[in-house]
């Protein structure tokens, strides 16, 4: 995890190219933050209508916006995420877990809303959670539940994914990167309950869940909406064993094989998606997924990932 950063902070874009996969354009910007720094910056994103305010996400549970069009820019809070300032939050910060991504709604600048992926009770529970900022004030205490992956066994803490984002070319879907979950205390550090190539549970995949205008906060039964499109799996793309054709697929599941996929990224004019995906030893891995298609994504694969565990060799859409 990044420690103190203080007097700059760079902000990176990759650009898209013909032929998709091809490395494209990487461009840099320096933001100036003055004498006040972030305390274990993990993401950064972008509201819709606010295109020169960055909003940082901090580890232990803050969220400060800068404002990139200023050379002396000072990082404001925007918001606390702990119990004192949104009761039963439970945040948990050990390790590689807190709070890690953050994404705004596409209607962010008529209905203030804004989502969170952050982990609770002691890393046992991976929530995505709404919020309203009404005319960019944060409303504490206001919150609203979108999905929590729980994970079978209190672990290590770690491979909590942590990317959440809706496609810039349109739509209320939210996509989460969730990890494989139990990191156990072992030399491998592999995923040994098969969590990734298991379709039944959420732990180890890309998921996708409709939020539509926004669910409301004060109806308990509000919640997502699935697809349109059925989820099924290729027989011969579970990656460790063939899967049956009768296997079990939750419906939120986009696509599985994950290990630990800590940040992605959607191109901003073709909707292609590429996820990071945290690799050991051996090699870390680049997914590939073209919008709307419903065929395996491609890969990239970079020096040092671990063959021992089990979500390792690339990501399967379901």
């Amino acid at each position: 995890m990044p420690g103190m950063i203080r007097g700059v902070l760079l902000t990176l874009a990759i650009a898209s190219v013909p032929g998709r996969v091809a490395v494209g354009q990487i461009g840099l910007q320096r933001v100036t933050t003055g004498s006040t720094g972030f305390v274990s910056p993990v993401s950064t994103a972008v509201a819709p209508g606010l295109p020169t305010t960055l909003y940082v996400v901090q580890q232990a549970g803050q969220i400060r916006s800068i404002d990139t069009g200023s050379p002396t820019a000072t990082p404001q809070p925007f918001m606390t995420l702990d119990n004192t300032a949104v009761p039963g939050s439970d945040l948990s910060v050990v390790n590689e877990t807190g709070l890690l991504g953050l994404a705004f709604h596409p209607a962010y600048a008529s209905n203030g809303l804004f989502y969170a992926y952050y982990t609770a009770n002691n890393g046992t529970e991976f929530r995505v959670d709404q919020f309203s900022a009404l005319g960019g004030v944060v409303q504490n205490g206001v919150r609203k539940n979108v999905i929590t992956v729980l994970t079978p066994t209190v672990t290590n803490l770690k491979h909590a994914g942590g990317w959440i984002g809706f496609n810039p070319t349109g739509g209320t879907i939210l996509h989460a990167a969730v990890g494989d979950g139990p990191y156990v205390l072992t030399s491998d550090g592999g995923d040994p309950e098969n969590n990734a190539q298991n379709t039944s549970t959420l732990l180890g995949k890309l998921l996708r869940v409709d939020v539509g205008p926004g669910l409301d906060f004060g109806n308990p039964a509000s919640t997502y909406s699935i697809s349109a499109v059925t989820m099924t799996v290729n027989p011969n793309g579970n990656l460790q064993s063939p899967a049956p054709p009768s296997l079990v697929v939750r419906p939120e599941i986009y696509a599985y094989g994950l290990r630990n996929p800590w940040r992605a990224s959607f191109d901003r004019t073709s909707g292609d998606l590429y996820i990071g995906d945290v690799g050991q030893r051996a090699r870390e891995e680049i997914n590939f997924i073209p919008p709307g298609d419903r065929t395996p994504p491609s890969w990239i694969s970079l020096p040092a990932r671990s063959t021992a565990s089990t979500s390792a060799g690339g990501c399967v859409r379901a």
